[in-house]
């Protein structure tokens, strides 16, 4: 999981140097549709948040992956793909990382629980990536999430 992280990591530095490169010349919804853009060719479930929490694109495999289509769940808080284990503590994650900067799932991978439209509960890799601004600033945050049901089911009955 480890690579597909530092994979992820090294795709969004290499995007963000891209932009910025254009920064000065490009307008923000223009550099938003680039990042939507980009996020739709991926192979995993890609959903951009803003700084509240709220989903603001995603990209065509979330559809298959949590059931539900890109206007069921852009507007909405992203606690709505989690369970009820971290759905309640979400938006104090965001706040500490913005008020600290301490990382604590930022550039790191790691399992979690999302949940699906019928409710099903089931298990995700994530990695979490800040798309900066021009500025520095953070402008929202990049999950990239891939279904962790079939290495589970595999490292339970011991295939490598």
């Amino acid at each position: 999981m480890d690579a597909v992280v530092l994979l992820f990591g090294m795709l969004d530095l290499l995007f963000f140097l891209l932009v910025t490169g254009w920064a000065m010349h490009v307008s923000m919804s223009r550099r938003e549709a680039i990042s939507i853009q980009r996020a739709n060719v991926a192979m995993a479930s890609v959903i951009s948040i803003d700084l509240k929490g709220t989903i603001v694109s995603v990209n065509a495999e979330v559809a298959r992956m949590f059931g539900y289509d890109a206007s069921e769940v852009v507007g909405h808080n992203v606690k709505m793909l989690m369970t009820d284990k971290d759905s309640p503590s979400h938006d104090g994650y965001i706040k500490r990382y913005l008020d600290t900067g301490d990382p604590r799932i930022i550039g790191k991978g790691r399992l979690v629980y999302g949940r699906k439209k019928n409710g099903d509960p089931f298990p995700v890799e994530l990695a979490v990536s800040p798309q900066y601004g021009a500025d520095g600033s953070i402008l929202f945050f990049n999950g990239h999430m891939r279904d962790a049901t079939a290495r589970q089911w595999a490292e339970a009955v011991g295939v490598k």
